[in-house]
């Protein structure tokens, strides 16, 4: 039986209600799943708004008291999952043993998702901008100093010189463009690693931190029994 892990902040709002969701899409005995905080106050009830938007889900949390993460927590575990890169990053730094069994929440439900291979082609597009645009302004730059050299001389000249300055440099960015459209496409393809913290926000901002839990966690559940 696996031992699944959510940790976030202070564990009354995003890793209490992941780990409700999950018991209650699970079946009993299935997985073992707990949740801590890494600057929790243990005993400390969950949030009423996780309780009250649970509630509305059918999953009593009421139980639910805060504990702070300790290293026999992470000795257990056999998979962590984080709500933030941030906390990801803290637990690692805290339990660098861990490493190859932490992930955060989306991180984890989108697996299948080579985040590394996006970023590597983003880098070589970037390359490829900057060598493209250093060959372009060495092919520009004779007219380029001559309007710079005409601009220090003709001072009633500068206001046009300086729209045909910024001509050239709208011409170099433009034949950029298909590549820049890249990197964004690339861009909007890697997901947001983050579960976003509704601590302290009103009780719609809790459901909308609930049912982003929920989504992602079907995926975690997917990948889990596979």
């Amino acid at each position: 039986m696996k031992n699944i892990l959510f940790v976030c902040t202070g564990n009354t709002c995003r890793s209490s209600m992941a780990e409700a969701m999950l018991k209650d899409m699970t079946d009993d005995g299935e997985f073992n799943i707990y949740s801590r905080g890494v600057a929790a106050i243990d005993g400390t009830d969950a949030s009423k708004q996780a309780i009250r938007v649970l509630d509305s889900m059918g999953i009593d949390m009421r139980s639910h008291k805060a504990k702070s993460l300790t290293k026999k927590d992470v000795e257990k575990a056999d998979i962590i999952l984080t709500m933030t890169t941030n906390h990801k990053s803290l637990v690692l730094n805290l339990y660098p043993e861990a490493k190859n069994k932490l992930y955060t929440l989306k991180e984890y439900a989108n697996k299948d998702i080579n985040i590394n291979d996006i970023l590597d082609e983003i880098n070589e597009i970037y390359k490829s901008i900057n060598q493209k645009r250093a060959h372009l302004m060495e092919q520009r730059k004779g007219e380029i100093r001559k309007l710079q050299q005409r601009k220090r001389k003709l001072l009633k000249e500068i206001e046009r010189i300086d729209i045909e300055l910024k001509d050239w440099e709208r011409d170099i960015e433009g034949e950029l463009e298909d590549q820049k459209a890249k990197i964004t496409k690339l861009q909007s393809k890697i997901p947001s690693l983050d579960i976003k913290d509704p601590f302290g926000q009103p009780t719609s901002v809790y459901e909308k931190s609930a049912e982003e839990i929920k989504e992602t966690l079907e995926k975690v559940v997917k990948n889990l029994k596979e």
